[in-house]
């Protein structure tokens, strides 16, 4: 499975992505981390083991999913 393949499973993983690379610049900011670990909580629901589609319920999938919407932070 590729980001590109779970996105068409689960579109708002997009969305997501689009608000870490919007809202994700300045770490030294408090808002900072409330604003990842709430992403964050959304990206785990929606893949990994409390994803609700199944072929999205991996670790494999987490791993990527988080890579990419975090990829701001690399």
């Amino acid at each position: 499975m590729n980001w590109n393949e779970m996105c068409k499973l689960e579109p708002k993983l997009v969305d997501l992505q689009r608000e870490a690379d919007q809202e994700l610049s300045d770490r030294s900011s408090p808002r900072f981390w409330r604003k990842y670990e709430s992403i964050k909580a959304q990206v785990k629901r929606m893949v990994g083991y409390h994803a609700k589609n199944q072929v999205l319920a991996t670790r494999e999938c987490y791993d990527i999913a988080h890579d990419n919407v975090f990829r701001v932070m690399k």
